[in-house]
């Protein structure tokens, strides 16, 4: 009977040996394409940190890797950076700028990564959530090579873009609908 006990044991080292190994090669993968302004390598590495996957954890270069991703209109960096501000995870708590980057994500990739659950998780508030669309919209447009996942620039155009039921709420989306007419 102990003889399976032991081994079991045994194995269970010697996976785990197996995948810490794997994570070790992560960073090694990642870091010099990331390092070279790939905005996608700089997500992963942002992730190896934050989540000390081979690497001791640390939030602080997770955040800056995110950082160099989002800025290059990387959806899953901006949605990782949204992440960490609503936390206070390696930089100071602000939902403000949480919101942002989840805008911006969200504008770039719809399916990604969504403003209403950062809302439900985080509750920022109404005036914080119009004051990020507004920093959301202005980091767009300052970014004119950036489309979203259709090809489009619609916050280009002027007005208020999104008018939907979903980003405004049923009483703004009403009144806007009324006006078309």
């Amino acid at each position: 009977m102990r003889l399976p006990l032991v081994s079991s044991v045994l194995l269970l080292a010697v996976f785990a040996t197996g995948v810490w190994a794997q994570e070790e090669n992560l960073l090694a993968k990642h870091l010099p394409p990331a390092q070279q302004g790939d905005a996608a390598a700089q997500n992963e590495v942002g992730i190896i940190y934050a989540e000390g996957l081979g690497v001791k954890r640390d939030d602080r270069e997770g955040v800056r890797w995110f950082r160099k991703s989002a800025a290059q209109g990387n959806v899953f960096g901006a949605c990782n950076l949204a992440l960490h501000y609503g936390r206070g995870e390696g930089i100071h708590k602000n939902l403000t700028l949480m919101m942002k980057w989840s805008f911006v994500a969200h504008s770039l990739d719809s399916l990604k990564c969504h403003p209403e659950d950062f809302v439900a998780a985080f509750n920022p508030g109404k005036t914080r959530i119009r004051r990020s669309w507004q920093l959301a919209l202005t980091w767009l447009r300052a970014h004119p090579e950036l489309d979203n996942d259709f090809g489009e620039r619609p916050w280009l155009r002027q007005g208020d873009w999104p008018i939907t039921y979903r980003e405004r709420g049923p009483a703004q989306a009403k009144r806007r609908t009324l006006r078309r007419r």
